[in-house]
Protein backbone atom coordinates (compact mmCIF):
# COMPACT_ATOMS: atom_id res chain seq x y z
CA UNK A 1 0.00 0.00 0.00
CA UNK A 2 2.84 2.42 0.84
CA UNK A 3 4.35 1.58 -2.56
CA UNK A 4 1.15 2.74 -4.30
CA UNK A 5 0.89 5.94 -2.27
CA UNK A 6 4.56 6.81 -2.72
CA UNK A 7 4.94 6.14 -6.44
CA UNK A 8 1.54 5.98 -8.13
CA UNK A 9 -0.62 8.48 -6.22
CA UNK A 10 1.47 11.53 -7.25
CA UNK A 11 1.21 10.39 -10.87
CA UNK A 12 -2.56 9.93 -10.70
CA UNK A 13 -3.00 13.34 -9.02
CA UNK A 14 -0.82 14.99 -11.71
CA UNK A 15 -2.87 13.35 -14.47
CA UNK A 16 -6.09 14.44 -12.75
CA UNK A 17 -4.79 18.03 -12.60
CA UNK A 18 -4.05 17.95 -16.34
CA UNK A 19 -7.50 16.51 -17.03
CA UNK A 20 -9.12 19.18 -14.84
CA UNK A 21 -7.22 21.96 -16.63
CA UNK A 22 -8.37 20.56 -19.98
CA UNK A 23 -11.99 20.60 -18.86
CA UNK A 24 -11.94 24.34 -18.10
CA UNK A 25 -13.60 26.59 -20.66
CA UNK A 26 -10.83 29.11 -20.28
CA UNK A 27 -7.58 29.08 -18.43
CA UNK A 28 -6.88 31.66 -15.73
CA UNK A 29 -4.41 34.40 -16.42
CA UNK A 30 -4.00 38.16 -16.31
CA UNK A 31 -6.57 40.00 -18.39
CA UNK A 32 -3.84 42.35 -19.61
CA UNK A 33 -1.93 39.63 -21.48
CA UNK A 34 -1.38 40.26 -25.13
CA UNK A 35 -2.22 37.42 -27.55
CA UNK A 36 1.49 36.63 -27.87
CA UNK A 37 1.95 36.47 -24.09
CA UNK A 38 -1.10 34.23 -23.81
CA UNK A 39 0.26 31.95 -26.54
CA UNK A 40 3.66 31.68 -24.85
CA UNK A 41 2.11 31.03 -21.43
CA UNK A 42 -0.21 28.37 -22.85
CA UNK A 43 2.55 26.50 -24.64
CA UNK A 44 4.83 26.78 -21.60
CA UNK A 45 2.06 25.15 -19.56
CA UNK A 46 1.92 22.26 -22.03
CA UNK A 47 5.68 21.76 -21.76
CA UNK A 48 5.77 21.98 -17.94
CA UNK A 49 2.72 19.73 -17.47
CA UNK A 50 4.15 16.97 -19.61
CA UNK A 51 7.71 17.28 -18.31
CA UNK A 52 6.28 16.65 -14.85
CA UNK A 53 4.08 13.85 -16.18
CA UNK A 54 7.08 12.14 -17.79
CA UNK A 55 9.20 12.36 -14.64
CA UNK A 56 6.40 10.96 -12.46
CA UNK A 57 5.64 8.22 -15.00
CA UNK A 58 9.29 7.22 -15.17
CA UNK A 59 9.51 7.17 -11.38
CA UNK A 60 6.41 5.01 -11.01
CA UNK A 61 7.43 2.62 -13.79
CA UNK A 62 10.88 2.15 -12.25
CA UNK A 63 9.28 1.30 -8.93
CA UNK A 64 7.25 -1.58 -10.39
CA UNK A 65 7.96 -5.04 -9.21
CA UNK A 66 6.22 -8.28 -10.10
CA UNK A 67 3.14 -9.06 -8.03
CA UNK A 68 4.01 -11.19 -5.03
CA UNK A 69 7.78 -10.77 -5.34
CA UNK A 70 9.67 -9.52 -2.31
CA UNK A 71 11.26 -6.11 -2.46
CA UNK A 72 14.85 -6.14 -3.59
CA UNK A 73 17.41 -6.09 -0.82
CA UNK A 74 19.73 -3.06 -0.63
CA UNK A 75 22.55 -5.15 -2.13
CA UNK A 76 20.33 -6.11 -5.10
CA UNK A 77 19.25 -2.50 -5.58
CA UNK A 78 22.87 -1.52 -6.22
CA UNK A 79 22.88 -3.86 -9.22
CA UNK A 80 19.68 -2.40 -10.68
CA UNK A 81 20.45 0.52 -12.99
CA UNK A 82 18.77 3.78 -11.94
CA UNK A 83 17.14 3.96 -15.37
CA UNK A 84 16.32 1.54 -18.10
CA UNK A 85 15.86 2.42 -21.76
CA UNK A 86 12.65 0.36 -21.85
CA UNK A 87 11.22 2.38 -18.96
CA UNK A 88 12.06 5.65 -20.70
CA UNK A 89 10.37 4.43 -23.90
CA UNK A 90 7.31 3.27 -21.96
CA UNK A 91 7.04 6.62 -20.21
CA UNK A 92 7.28 8.43 -23.58
CA UNK A 93 4.62 6.17 -25.11
CA UNK A 94 2.22 6.65 -22.19
CA UNK A 95 2.83 10.42 -22.27
CA UNK A 96 1.98 10.43 -25.98
CA UNK A 97 -1.21 8.42 -25.47
CA UNK A 98 -2.24 10.66 -22.58
CA UNK A 99 -1.59 13.76 -24.71
CA UNK A 100 -3.79 12.33 -27.48
CA UNK A 101 -6.56 11.49 -25.02
CA UNK A 102 -6.25 14.97 -23.50
CA UNK A 103 -6.78 16.60 -26.89
CA UNK A 104 -9.71 14.28 -27.60
CA UNK A 105 -11.19 15.28 -24.24
CA UNK A 106 -10.77 18.98 -25.09
CA UNK A 107 -12.75 18.48 -28.30
CA UNK A 108 -15.85 17.86 -26.13
CA UNK A 109 -15.33 20.92 -23.90
CA UNK A 110 -17.31 24.03 -24.94
CA UNK A 111 -15.10 26.87 -26.26
CA UNK A 112 -12.11 24.50 -26.45
CA UNK A 113 -10.84 22.61 -29.44
CA UNK A 114 -8.44 19.78 -30.07
CA UNK A 115 -5.19 20.67 -31.78
CA UNK A 116 -2.71 18.02 -32.80
CA UNK A 117 0.01 20.67 -32.62
CA UNK A 118 -0.58 20.76 -28.87
CA UNK A 119 0.36 17.07 -28.75
CA UNK A 120 3.70 18.20 -30.20
CA UNK A 121 4.10 20.74 -27.39
CA UNK A 122 3.18 18.04 -24.89
CA UNK A 123 5.80 15.72 -26.33
CA UNK A 124 8.37 18.53 -26.19
CA UNK A 125 7.58 18.64 -22.47
CA UNK A 126 7.97 14.87 -22.14
CA UNK A 127 11.28 15.07 -23.99
CA UNK A 128 12.35 17.84 -21.60
CA UNK A 129 11.55 15.52 -18.70
CA UNK A 130 13.62 12.80 -20.36
CA UNK A 131 16.58 15.18 -20.76
CA UNK A 132 16.22 16.30 -17.14
CA UNK A 133 16.34 12.68 -15.94
CA UNK A 134 19.37 11.84 -18.07
CA UNK A 135 21.19 15.01 -16.98
CA UNK A 136 20.38 14.21 -13.37
CA UNK A 137 21.82 10.72 -13.76
CA UNK A 138 24.93 12.12 -15.44
CA UNK A 139 25.48 14.71 -12.71
CA UNK A 140 24.97 12.03 -10.08
CA UNK A 141 27.70 9.96 -11.67
CA UNK A 142 30.03 12.96 -11.78
CA UNK A 143 29.68 13.82 -8.11
CA UNK A 144 32.95 13.75 -6.16
CA UNK A 145 33.92 10.26 -5.20
CA UNK A 146 31.88 8.74 -8.02
CA UNK A 147 33.90 10.08 -10.93
CA UNK A 148 36.66 7.49 -10.67
CA UNK A 149 36.25 3.86 -9.66
CA UNK A 150 37.72 2.95 -6.28
CA UNK A 151 41.46 2.39 -6.45
CA UNK A 152 42.64 -1.19 -6.11
CA UNK A 153 45.29 -1.69 -3.46
CA UNK A 154 48.67 -2.38 -4.95
CA UNK A 155 50.73 -5.38 -3.95
CA UNK A 156 53.32 -3.03 -2.42
CA UNK A 157 50.92 -1.45 0.06
CA UNK A 158 51.25 -2.75 3.53
CA UNK A 159 54.77 -4.04 3.08
CA UNK A 160 57.51 -2.57 5.18
CA UNK A 161 60.89 -2.16 3.62
CA UNK A 162 63.79 -2.15 6.06
CA UNK A 163 67.03 -0.66 4.93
Amino acid sequence: MIHIVRYWLPLVLWMAAIFYGSSRKSLPGPLSWSPIEGFIAGKAMHVLEYAGLFVLLHRALLARRPRGSPAASPAEREDIPPWRASTLIQALAISFLFALSDELHQSFVPRRDAQLLDVGWDMLGAASGLVAILLGKLLHRLTPGRLLPPAKPSSREGTVIHA
